[in-house]
């Protein structure tokens, strides 16, 4: 099999480890190659012979892998604007990607003089090349702004090498970002973006949604979903609403007692900045129900069966050609009355005939009379 540039290969480590290699670079006389590991956060490129490579590859000692894993990461997907409009959400992912783009052409710019010798993979060389990369920084520097570091150099140059010797190769990993699927750990500071609007009267930004508020949430939303579908007379029957619910959830679970206002009984409630805020409970809403529990919130069970649920399979796969099934339907269309004296006649009753397989109409039919087995055959 050839060897060539870019080309990642698996072995197994004495430690019984996988360990995956990317090819860097290979002798213009083909003795040798620079390789790397995948991995590694203190890898750096490493000499080995062709024919020795060979030799494992033949054995079966290193095998060669066709997935890249870098391959998604190196991708940078423009926003698409239809209609000629451009959505606030396009806006800024377009000024996202422009900043991406300037970290990256940066952080090229630094290495390029490296990257574009071939005395990059030789540990003493590659040192003088980073030498002069950093005097030449510290000449450049303007004043109040801090030189690149080594450090930061190596960073690069490891992405470089690591994820496959193309610019896109140096683009942050932000995908990493965030802690997806973590629970964040509530401490004396706020999570989340701070409020646009602070009370100039008591300076509160808000509170963290703990695992007691999330409890009192699961307590009584459901109570608020069963006064929004059972109260009667149904004109007094409330809307379901996530603002509804949030009004609801700290009338019944945050009170503080009652006050006597005349001879009305009051329940009291905490101020507005001392209970989670709409946007707080919509987030944690959407993460405790799932989508299909929020049609049923919303529309009730009956709505949600009718028009919301899976569908497990489809009629198609019964048939393999064209003719072999047929399904027909019926629908109400409108009140027919007599071009002559206007008297009703009856209300027509369209019926479609559709082939299975195609899903073309083959049939059709209006009638007077209501649907029933024998207006089918008819």
């Amino acid at each position: 099999m050839n060897i060539v540039k870019n080309i990642l290969l698996e072995r197994e480590t004495p430690s019984g480890n996988k360990r995956i290699e990317r090819i860097l670079f290979i002798d213009p006389q083909r003795v040798y190659v620079h390789k790397i590991d995948l991995y590694g956060s203190k890898a750096l490129p490493e000499k080995e012979l062709i024919a020795d490579l060979k030799n494992e590859l033949k054995t079966g000692k290193v095998l060669v892998l066709e997935n890249d894993p870098f391959t998604s990461k190196l991708l940078l997907e423009e926003p698409i604007a239809g209609n000629g409009r451009v959505s606030q959400e396009s806006v800024k992912r377009a000024k996202s990607i422009t900043v991406r783009k300037a970290q990256r052409d940066a952080a090229y710019e630094i290495i390029k003089p490296i990257i574009q010798d071939e005395r990059q993979y030789n540990k003493k060389e590659r040192a003088l090349l980073i030498k002069e990369v950093l005097e030449e920084a510290v000449r450049n520097c303007k004043p109040g702004e801090k030189p690149i570091t080594k450090k930061t150099i190596y960073k690069y140059l490891k992405r470089w090498w690591q994820r496959g010797q193309v610019i896109n190769c140096l683009l942050g990993d932000y995908s990493n970002c965030g802690g997806f699927g973590k629970e964040r750990k509530i401490g004396s500071i706020k999570l989340g973006r701070p409020k646009k609007y602070i009370s100039p009267t008591t300076g509160a930004v808000g509170v963290n949604v703990d695992e007691a508020t999330r409890e009192i949430i699961r307590k009584y939303l459901p109570a608020y979903v069963k006064e929004c579908k059972e109260t009667e007379p149904i004109d007094k029957r409330p809307v379901f609403t996530l603002k509804g619910a949030r009004e609801y959830i700290i009338k019944h679970g945050f009170h503080k007692g009652k006050q006597q206002h005349g001879n009305i009984s009051v329940k009291t409630i905490p101020h507005a900045s001392k209970v989670f805020s709409y946007r707080q409970l919509v987030y944690h809403y959407h993460k405790i129900y799932s989508a299909a529990q929020q049609i049923e919130h919303r529309e009730g069970n009956n709505e949600k069966e009718l028009n919301h649920r899976g569908l497990p399979g489809s009629s198609t796969s019964l048939v393999t050609g064209i003719g072999q099934q047929y399904q027909i339907d019926s629908t109400e269309t409108i009140e027919l009355v007599s071009e002559i004296d206007r008297k009703n006649i009856g209300r027509a009753f369209l019926y479609l005939v559709v082939d299975v397989y195609s899903w073309l109409i083959v049939g059709v039919c209006v009638v007077i009379y209501p649907p029933s087995r024998q207006s089918k055959f008819d």
